[in-house]
């Protein structure tokens, strides 16, 4: 069967996208609140998202359920992966989360009685799972072992896993994939706005932290959503979220460019080992059938 080249690649640009978050935040203003940052980029992204797709909403008619269960995964993971993020550091935070949720996501589909993934798929996810373990504890600095963080990191990776697999179910019974995504985004950031009384918004009085806000919300939300909606059109839950295994790539690769940040030997080697892991997910995955929109 043919592989769907343009929905990995869609994918691919969403993770890139979702890589670029944390060097935003550390290119904000001083004493930025990644928890207000991360509940601001979910109303502004959200809103951005419903507003491209206003006139699709419709297609989201009887759909109540799942957009909230969605919704629910959505503001969970937003919150849990920024707590988990203040207490461990971004590394070990990235490594659990996106550790865990291809894993959860094969256990979803295995409770659904879903087709099991070929056998290539599980020999990427060795690999892929071995160089985030590389990647990240290749420097020992950035790596704190706090129980609550690491358990709030795990539960945000199953929450991931859980609103890609809302999307996904959406979108096969004929809703549209970006009015979906915003739908469930908004209604996240709607969700999650009372927990702003008890956060710092002072960062957001200058022009820095206006255009991170932005940038978080309309480029990392809202263009790469659009992307991993459409790829959802072809793609099963587990392989996109096998493939975003990308972003703690890109975020490592920014850091050293951008921030100065110390990336050694075994890193890199960690950084490859899990780009062999999505080559051998992009050959084993055939081109499903789509769902026309």
């Amino acid at each position: 069967m043919p592989k769907p080249t343009r929905p990995i690649a869609l994918v691919l640009l969403a993770s890139a996208l979702f890589g670029t978050t944390g060097t935003a935040l550390a290119k904000g203003p001083a004493h930025i609140d990644a928890i207000s940052a991360g509940i601001l980029r979910l109303i502004i992204g959200g809103c951005a998202l419903t507003l491209l797709s206003w006139s699709h909403f419709s297609t989201l008619k009887d759909q109540s359920r799942n957009l909230l269960l969605g919704a629910i995964a959505v503001a969970s993971y937003q919150l849990l992966f920024f707590y988990s993020v203040s207490l461990t550091g971004v590394a070990l935070a990235a490594l659990i989360t996106i550790g865990v949720s291809p894993l959860f996501s094969r256990l979803i589909s295995r409770l659904k009685r879903q087709q099991a993934p070929s056998p290539m798929w599980y020999v990427a996810a060795g690999f892929t799972l071995s160089g985030l373990v590389v990647l990240v504890l290749g420097s020992e600095n950035s790596v704190s072992y706090d129980q609550s963080g690491i358990m709030c990191a795990a539960i945000a990776g199953c929450a991931y896993a859980m609103y890609t697999e809302s999307a996904s179910v959406l979108i096969k019974h004929k809703a549209h994939p970006t009015a979906s995504l915003g739908a469930m985004f908004f209604i996240a950031g709607l969700l999650t706005t009372p927990l702003l009384i008890w956060h710092r918004l002072a960062w957001l009085n200058t022009s820095r932290g206006i255009l991170v806000i932005l940038y978080l919300s309309i480029i990392t939300l809202t263009c790469a959503y659009v992307a991993f909606g459409k790829a959802l059109v072809s793609l099963n839950p587990m392989t996109v979220v096998m493939l975003t295994t990308l972003e703690p790539i890109v975020a490592s690769v920014l850091a050293v460019f951008m921030l100065n940040e110390d990336f050694p030997i075994t890193s890199w080697v960690g950084a490859g080992l899990v780009l062999i892991g999505l080559l051998m997910v992009g050959l084993s995955t055939p081109q499903q059938t789509t769902v026309r929109q």
